[in-house]
């Protein structure tokens, strides 16, 4: 019974200014303040309310719809988060006249931002508000808020005190590597650099170190192209002195590749009896003679077997030449004389073609007899144009039909020649 009384007494505290914890965060300070009150609540203080605190903001602060009278209305406990001046630069090393506090305040689940919208009267030193601090909203007062942000001013928010280890260790590491490294504890570095006064002759001399040093850049690389230069001619040099003089090589073409004898080749040999390589084997070809007069024998082929050129005129020379197709029907009798044109001149004939017997001239076609008679085919030209009795009837219904359109468009034209007169 003493120990519900204690953590009655303890939760009553913390109501009253606006506390939202656990249960399990309330009973843990009672025990450990064995059962008072105010000993309860500076333990409280040190706590982190985001592992004891429970949900108090507005649901606009959870995403939700905002209304047109939003904002915050105590009693009501917050962290700080963060707490910056915003109204003079990062690396500024004082602060300006006026001053403009922007706060992150959580209740341990959500986080809404409050600004300075007006001087902060509860809040003296922006230095007093480190991570961890606990802040009260008074009974009674509301913030405002305008497009989601806090709009704090007077004495809305009034400061209780409080120091969270964890974040107290974050913030003195910080601030130890900004102390090391020469930058800001609140940046970290990652901004613009320190701020420094225009100086007409620092600046006059870093333009004319950069100029120096390009200058000097430029004529290194100057000097080492030239010894390359060098290097390579006099390799060069030394390189033409030492090789004996020799004349240059004659130009000698490809030679031109021997292919095999095609079917067509094939099957004329074999008619004129002429002997060809075996399949697969190059067909031999004649040597070649370059622009200097060197003869070129091509690859694979010896210099003593005959050229292609030579088989295919013995091919060309051992079949028969065709016989003339017989004159047509009425052609015969033309009296046009029909003989070798000027200037052509007969071959010899072989001796193998002389002896050889020819064959006789086939025999005339027979001439055309026509099948159908001038007579019919007069008669079928006719009953193409004879006119179908059929055709007849509907081309006098048609006819009719027409003859009484026209009647009426007669009449139709007559009566208004009446209106017009009228």
């Amino acid at each position: 019974a003493r120990h519900m009384g204690a953590e009655e007494a303890v939760r009553a505290l913390l109501d009253t200014e606006g506390w939202s914890l656990r249960d399990g965060a309330i009973v843990a300070a009672s025990q450990r303040a064995r059962g008072d009150p105010a000993a309860a609540r500076a333990t409280v203080l040190d706590a982190d309310l985001r592992a004891v605190g429970k949900p108090s903001l507005p649901r606009w602060a959870y995403g939700g719809a905002r209304e047109a009278s939003a904002g915050v209305t105590g009693p009501m406990v917050l962290q700080v988060m963060d707490a910056r001046d915003i109204s003079s630069p990062k690396r500024a090393s004082g602060s300006s006249g006026r001053r403009m506090l922007r706060l992150d305040l959580t209740d341990g689940d959500a986080t809404v931002v409050a600004v300075e919208y007006r001087e902060l009267t509860s809040v003296e030193d922006a230095s007093a508000l480190a991570p961890g601090t606990k802040v009260a909203v008074p009974p009674g007062v509301r913030i405002r808020c305008q497009s989601g942000i806090l709009l704090a001013h007077g004495d809305v928010l009034r400061v209780l005190g409080g120091k969270v280890a964890a974040l107290a260790e974050t913030l003195e590491g910080v601030r130890a590597v900004a102390v090391f490294t020469g930058t800001d504890a609140e940046t970290g570095g990652t901004d613009a650099p320190r701020f420094e006064t225009y100086d007409r002759e620092k600046a006059d001399a870093t333009v004319a170190a950069a100029v120096a040093g390009r200058t000097a850049a430029n004529r290194a690389v100057a000097e080492a192209i030239a010894e390359k230069r060098a290097a390579s001619t006099s390799t060069s040099t030394s390189t033409a002195s030492t090789a004996p003089e020799t004349e240059p090589a004659p130009f000698v073409p490809r030679r031109r590749p021997a292919l095999p004898p095609t079917r067509a080749q094939r099957a004329a040999a074999q008619a004129a009896g002429v002997k060809l390589p075996p399949p697969g084997a190059p067909m031999p070809s004649t040597p070649e003679k370059t622009a200097t007069g060197r003869t070129v024998e091509p690859e694979g082929v010896p210099a003593t077997s005959p050229g292609r050129s030579y088989i295919a005129q013995e091919v060309k020379e051992a079949i028969p030449s065709p016989v003339s197709p017989p004159e047509r029907c009425g052609r015969a009798d033309s009296g046009v004389a029909r003989g070798p044109p000027p200037g052509f001149r007969a071959r010899a004939a072989p001796e193998d073609e002389a002896t050889a017997p020819v064959d006789p001239p086939p025999a005339p076609a027979p001439a055309f007899t026509p099948t159908v008679t001038e007579e019919d085919r007069r008669s079928r030209l006719l009953s193409r144009f004879a006119p179908d009795s059929r055709e007849g009837r509907g081309s006098r219904d048609r006819g009719r039909e027409d003859r009484g359109r026209g009647d009426r468009d007669r009449d139709r034209g007559d009566r208004d020649r009446g209106r017009g007169g009228r």
